[in-house]
């Protein structure tokens, strides 16, 4: 470990999420078998993994015992060398994006119906994690396969669930989502992306606000 740089507490715990993720992979596990072997809850794992709660002395014992390496390994920087490495992303940009992109694109909202589409088209996500992820908490680790998967899924660019939330080219694409979602609450046809050209995402928002209003308007009693 690198002397000038001692990690602080949440980071070495992100350090230890990390590692454990990359050992389930190289051992070919599901998060199911590993939450089960290690004897942990499901809600405990995935407060870990969403940085809302830090790893104990406890948690490294029984986790390296499910891979069978010593707990120091799990106290390492974990190897960013490939798309499978971990992605530390903010949580609640995150979230936003997800549920933007399923309320615009004609997706289940139910987690379990929507992983099991997720599932037959090689995305490889349980309800479990889905929720994980729409959780909105702080920043949390995914392995960039995983994402470059669920964006694959919903037809966008990768670099829209990483990118800042300042990103130029995430506004444009965010508004265009916007409009769509909006388009499908108001029984609207679909509308292809590309079909929006250069229209300026204040003008798409404004659409979609006009939409949602005259939605709103017809749901008024004596409108």
């Amino acid at each position: 470990m690198d002397v000038d740089h001692a990690p602080d507490g949440a980071e070495l715990s992100r350090w230890v999420t990390s590692n454990i993720e990359a050992l389930r992979q190289e051992a070919g596990m599901t998060v199911s078998q590993v939450i089960d072997e290690s004897g942990s809850s499901r809600s405990g794992y995935y407060s870990r993994l969403r940085d809302e709660t830090t790893w104990t002395l406890e948690d490294l014992a029984r986790f390296s015992a499910v891979f069978a390496v010593d707990p120091s390994t799990l106290l390492v920087p974990p190897v960013a060398s490939s798309s499978s490495s971990d992605v530390q992303v903010n949580g609640i940009v995150l979230a936003c994006r997800l549920s933007l992109l399923q309320a615009a694109m004609e997706i289940p909202s139910d987690s379990d119906e929507l992983s099991v589409r997720m599932r037959e088209a090689g995305v490889e996500i349980t309800p479990e994690l889905w929720d994980s992820l729409t959780a909105g908490s702080r920043r949390v680790s995914v392995a960039g396969t995983l994402l470059a998967s669920i964006a694959g899924f919903f037809g966008v660019d990768p670099s829209y669930l990483t990118a800042p939330e300042s990103d130029p080219t995430t506004d444009r694409l965010e508004a265009q989502l916007e409009l769509r979602a909006a388009l499908r609450e108001s029984g609207g046809g679909k509308l292809g992306l590309r079909a929006l050209g250069d229209v300026p995402p204040s003008a798409l928002r404004a659409i979609a606000r006009s939409l949602r209003s005259a939605k709103d308007s017809k749901a008024t009693p004596g409108s």
